[in-house]
This record gives structure tokens, C-alpha cells and sequence, in this order.
């Protein structure tokens, strides 16, 4: 799958500005989502919320996240690339979350 062709096809899809490839969607009036694609381009690292966008905050968290994806998929065995699961599951897409870092969405 390319997360990157799949996120810039989303409705309303906008880039993050300062941040490669990164970028804001909102499907709906009152749900906000940012992602931007990890270092080796396997994952969307993503951030939502209801009824609030801030772009500066989900800027610095989106980079935050990135500076620190050793760290955060080496502590969370359970953020796993997609194909993983797909062995696994017959499901194609996953969609994987933790409480302390931002979701990821990933790919091979």
C-alpha cells in the first residue's frame, strides 16, 4: 500500500506546512485528523481530535513522534507494520494506537 497516495486522495486533505510529508484531513466538520509518514515511509504516525485543530501543536507532536519512533515501536510490540497483521489476519489495513504516543497506520 502507499500511505502516501492513500492520505493526499482523502477528502479535504491539506499539507502540514514545515513538515515533509505530512498532512491535515477533516472528513467530517468536527473530527481533525494530522498524520505524517514515518523516516522509511512504512507508517503514518497520526493524531485526531473533535470540534479543535491546532496546527502548531499537532506539528510539534507529529515531529516529536518522528524524532522518536526508535523508542516508541521498540516499546510497543504491538505497533507492528501492517503486513505483519496481514500474515496474520486477513485483514489489509490496520489501524494501530497506543495511549502514549500517536497512532500509526503502516505499510510494506
Amino acid at each position: 500500500m502507499d500511505i502516501r497516495a492513500v492520505v493526499t486522495g482523502f477528502k479535504n486533505v491539506t499539507p502540514l506546512p514545515g513538515l515533509p510529508d505530512a498532512w491535515r484531513w477533516s472528513p467530517v466538520r468536527t473530527l481533525n485528523f494530522a498524520g505524517a509518514l514515518s523516516a522509511d515511509g512504512r507508517r503514518l504516525l497520526q493524531l485526531s481530535g473533535r470540534e479543535w485543530f491546532d496546527e502548531e501543536l499537532a506539528i510539534a507532536t507529529l515531529e516529536f513522534a518522528r524524532e522518536r519512533e526508535p523508542e516508541i515501536f521498540a516499546r510497543n510490540p504491538h505497533l507492528i507494520p501492517t503486513s505483519a497483521r496481514r500474515r496474520a489476519s486477513p485483514r489489509r489495513v490496520g489501524h494501530l494506537g497506543a495511549s502514549h504516543a500517536p497512532s500509526t497506520w503502516s505499510s510494506e
